[in-house]
């Protein structure tokens, strides 16, 4: 389309979000050269094929830990499987141009080299927003704004896992223990907040006390699809014996989760929310792009 543009994953009454990122020519003329080594060893269960795949995912994050804009952003992460993350999010996401220089088999052990082109600007931004994601998770279940149930709220989704690849179909399961008003938030993982219910195209809902609601599939009014920005992700629901705008009251289908969590913090002090739940996500692309996809070197 000329920009960068990601679907939101969330299809609301039939209106597909679309969420407007940095449009990709302002990166195109800061690439950088990398290059990643790696070798995998494949067992009896696995293909000379599936363990190329493997090397070469490997020597992709091989590359991307020795570039300098990544080892200078992540300085300062002290979370071992953030910054495991950021290594896979970042060679998924900003490295390009892939050739394979040298290939070697032995036995069942599959050895890689390749170069690639590498975006500073890009990953830097990308680094930032995972980060920050990652942060504004952490801070969604916190007890400030997670404050302690006066009874059983049950949320699930439809795999048990939490999981998701793009494409896939994500169905949200909820139970209460008694009759409210329901909010429900979806936390992306670009730090932006969805709001699926009460939103623009859906009104208040009221739930009963031991029916299950379901939202998304094909009985559903909504139907949400698994689409970037990829990374981790929260669903989070609160249940209130009063009408939700009262409380969080937003004119905005899509807003800045860090300044929708201020918001709740101030809003809920004093407000007796019966309940609230939460359910982690994690979502991946589906394959490579035509860019990313390697080439043998001529050379």
């Amino acid at each position: 389309m000329g920009w960068t543009e990601k679907a939101s994953t969330l299809v609301s009454a039939g209106v597909a979000v679309l969420i407007m990122l940095t449009p990709g020519w302002l990166y195109a003329e800061r690439l950088e050269a990398v290059e990643g080594q790696a070798c995998y060893r494949y067992g009896d269960k696995e293909t000379p094929v599936q363990a190329k795949e493997e090397a070469l995912a490997l020597a992709r994050k091989n590359a991307v830990e020795n570039h300098r804009v990544f080892i200078d952003s992540t300085s300062t992460v002290k979370d071992f499987q953030l910054e495991k993350d950021l290594v896979e999010a970042v060679s998924v996401g900003t490295l390009t141009q892939i050739k394979i220089l040298t290939q070697k088999e032995e036995g069942r052990e599959v050895c890689l080299s390749i170069s690639g082109m590498i975006n500073p600007g890009q990953t830097e931004d990308l680094i930032e927003q995972r980060t920050k994601a990652k942060e504004i998770v952490k801070a969604a279940q916190s007890e400030e704004v997670s404050p302690r149930s006066a009874f059983a709220l049950k949320l699930s989704v439809n795999k048990s896992n939490g999981r998701y690849e793009e494409g896939e179909e994500l169905i949200i399961y909820l139970q209460s223990e008694s009759d409210g008003y329901l909010k429900l938030d979806y936390f992306q993982a670009d730090g932006k907040v969805v709001h699926l219910v009460p939103n623009l195209f859906r009104g208040q809902a009221k739930i009963e006390k031991g029916k299950q609601y379901t939202f998304g599939g094909v009985m559903s009014a909504e139907r949400f699809t698994i689409d970037g920005p990829f990374g981790d992700e929260l669903i989070k629901v609160f249940v209130s014996p009063q009408p939700i705008p009262e409380i969080f009251e937003s004119n905005e289908l899509i807003e800045d989760s860090g300044t929708h969590l201020q918001t709740m913090k101030m809003k809920l002090r004093g407000v007796r929310v019966q309940a609230n739940a939460a359910v982690s996500l994690r979502t991946s692309q589906k394959g490579l792009t035509p860019s990313q996809k390697p080439t043998l070197s001529q050379n």
